[in-house]
């Protein structure tokens, strides 16, 4: 799963202008253009490539593939501004892409839900997690993910750690026997999007579901007691040194690279980075949730998940083509596609049609038959902050890993960015 950056205010206007003032040209029949997060040479690039290939072998329509990547967003809504999009467009559903609809940037997608029959394979709680605030369908969810926390069960043990933390205080005590041993206790991206979601984790220990889904819609991270009392708790690990030394400046590839290396003993992480772990460090992993304070609101540890990882969205211009788009999207979905998408590319679906799909990875594995009797699953904050909100969130978030803010001062910047977007 990749995020991506805010774009700037002027792009953001533009989209306001009506698209088929911007897209007079005759659509190209003999082409489909898809835009993706995913990338060439990676593991899901290469999946979606052989759906390329049988696309363009069964129609001999070619496609001209945009891999974007974690530039998606930005270069999506540029290309929007100028009339010059995507037919369609698969990533996350995060962030501003939350506003897609509503802002004109793509069209609804309820009616290809039921038109194509894909209301009878995807699951309906992942529809439910990609529609807007109005209840717009933004895209057709593709992947899920899961996102645990990965314990190094050789570092700990190497610094004396026995048993993996299920509580607060165990994970000072573990993080202060790790340094003590010269390893890194938890590493994090503190400056992007990985901060800010294991920060809206730990924050919301103490709610209920219902209370932190409220809070992550509409503010109030100072004024709920709740909330409030989870981001003493974060500055309280933070100044105890459960996170790695500077984490305020790393981003989530630097934040990957020190686990992935054996540098640090802990790192939260979704699914979707299990297939570059490498055998020796993923032999020694063991994945479970986020330790739990006492008198929280959750009686396990936590872990996230969601149906958010990926889906397809169709453009104004899909929508002049749309027989070429269901096409497509028709053999996207279907189980042979998405079963090596989940035998290849480690890829947890949003779709029932899966069922004979080899799970070879071993952390893929570990993942699905384990990780539910060692966790509770805590609010996603995806499908309820607000997409205007989430990049100044993250400027927020990046300042909490910093020693210099306190919690007053932390939830303060949080609420700020609340109140920038109205």
């Amino acid at each position: 799963m990749k995020h991506t950056k805010i774009a700037a205010a002027a792009v953001a206007a533009a989209l306001m202008i009506p698209l088929a003032a911007c897209n007079d040209a005759e659509p190209n029949e003999n082409e489909l253009v898809v835009q993706t997060v995913w990338t060439r040479g990676t593991n899901e690039g290469d999946a979606l490539q052989r759906v390329f290939d049988q696309f363009t072998e069964e129609t001999g329509v070619s496609v001209r593939w945009l891999d974007t990547g974690e530039s998606m967003s930005d270069v999506y809504e540029t290309s929007v501004a100028a009339g010059n999009q995507a037919d369609i467009v698969i990533g996350n559903y995060v962030e501003k892409v939350v506003d897609w609809v509503s802002n004109g940037a793509v069209v609804p997608a309820e009616d290809y839900l039921t038109e194509w029959g894909l209301d009878e394979t995807i699951r309906p709680e992942a529809v439910e997690e990609w529609r807007d605030s109005s209840g717009e369908l933004v895209g057709l969810p593709y992947s899920g993910f899961t996102w645990p926390v990965w314990y190094n069960t050789d570092l700990l043990a190497e610094a004396g750690v026995e048993e993996i933390p299920t509580t607060t205080d165990e994970l000072i005590t573990a993080a202060g026997q790790l340094r003590d041993a010269g390893i890194a206790p938890m590493t994090i991206g503190g400056n992007d999007w990985s901060g800010q979601k294991l920060f809206l984790q730990i924050v919301q220990a103490y709610a209920e579901p219902e209370v932190a889904r409220e809070v992550f819609s509409n503010g109030g991270f100072c004024e709920n007691a709740e909330i409030f009392r989870g981001v003493e708790l974060f500055t309280e690990l933070r100044d105890a040194g459960v996170f790695i030394d500077d984490a305020q400046g790393y981003s989530a590839d630097a934040m990957n690279t020190e686990y992935y290396t054996g540098n640090a003993a802990i790192m939260s992480a979704g699914s979707w980075a299990f297939g570059d772990l490498p055998e020796e460090i993923g032999s020694a992993t063991t994945l479970s949730g986020f330790p739990n304070p006492e008198g929280g609101a959750y009686t396990q540890p936590t872990a996230m998940q969601g149906s958010t990882g990926s889906g397809v969205m169709v453009s104004e211009n899909g929508a002049e083509k749309i027989e070429l788009v269901e096409q497509f999207v028709q053999l996207l979905y279907a189980p042979e596609s998405v079963e090596d998408f989940v035998s290849s590319a480690n890829m947890v679906p949003a779709s029932t049609n899966a069922e004979d799909a080899e799970v070879t990875d071993p952390m893929l594995q570990q993942a699905v038959s384990e990780l539910d009797d060692r966790v509770e699953f805590a609010v996603m904050p995806d499908t309820a902050v607000p997409g205007a909100v989430a990049d100044p969130m993250i400027r927020a978030t990046s300042l909490a890993y910093s020693p210099d803010y306190d919690a007053d001062a932390v939830c303060a910047e949080i609420d700020a960015a609340y109140a920038t977007v109205g």
